[in-house]
Formats: structure tokens, C-alpha cells, sequence
């Protein structure tokens, strides 16, 4: 979805509140519509409004579109039409992937492994 200059400005001094009200915080991360409604930022009642809130240990990033979709088509095909979440690794932390497994590939290792122990 597409903001004209005059919704980001106002979108900006939301997240400024944000900042300084608490309770405006709150209730912008759990009514985002209505919010911005009262703001005067109309959004299509079929697009999905969701704050996503930093915290000291993560990070959200928003990633672009619609030319990010067709660069994940080609390198991560599973991943259009999917919410698509970073980590990084650090000092602390390792993050290992585990993908979803290949469409049928389940049932078919199940079948191989029927009467096999443990």
C-alpha cells in the first residue's frame, strides 16, 4: 500500500507520541486503525494494520515493496506471501534455520521409517 508525504508526516508524529504518551503507545499498538483513523490516514479496509514494536533486544525492520517480492521469488520462493522475519547472530545468540520441509516430503519419510525403532 502506497501513503501519500501528508500520511507519513502524521504517521511520524504518531510514532513521536508514541514516545512521549504511554498510553498513547498502548493504544496505538493495539487499535493501529483507529488511531490513525482519528489522525485522519485512511486505511483500505482490506489491508492489515500491524505496530510492531522495538524492544532493547530486537529490532523490526520493514522491508519494501513490490520489488523485494520478486527478488524473494527467485532466492526464497517459500517465503511471497509469508511474514519474513530477520535475526542476527551475536555474541549470545545463534539462530539456526529450520525451513519447512518440501511439500509431500513428510508423509513420504514417514512411510520409509514405519517399523523402524528409535
Amino acid at each position: 500500500m502506497d501513503l501519500t508525504p501528508e500520511d507519513r508526516i502524521k504517521i511520524s508524529q504518531a510514532i513521536a507520541s508514541c514516545w512521549a504518551m504511554p498510553d498513547f503507545k498502548e493504544r496505538f499498538l493495539s487499535a493501529p486503525r483507529e488511531v490513525l483513523a482519528e489522525l485522519g490516514v485512511q486505511i483500505p479496509p482490506e489491508v492489515e494494520v500491524r505496530v510492531v514494536a522495538d524492544t532493547p533486544e530486537a529490532v523490526y525492520v520493514i522491508l519494501p515493496r513490490p520489488d523485494l517480492s520478486q527478488f524473494l521469488a527467485a532466492v526464497l520462493p517459500g517465503a511471497i506471501g509469508r511474514e519474513l522475519r530477520l535475526v542476527q547472530n551475536d555474541e549470545r545468540h545463534l539462530y539456526l534455520p529450520l525451513p519447512m520441509p518440501p511439500s509431500g516430503l513428510v508423509s513420504a519419510m514417514q512411510t520409509g521409517l514405519e517399523g523402524m525403532e528409535p
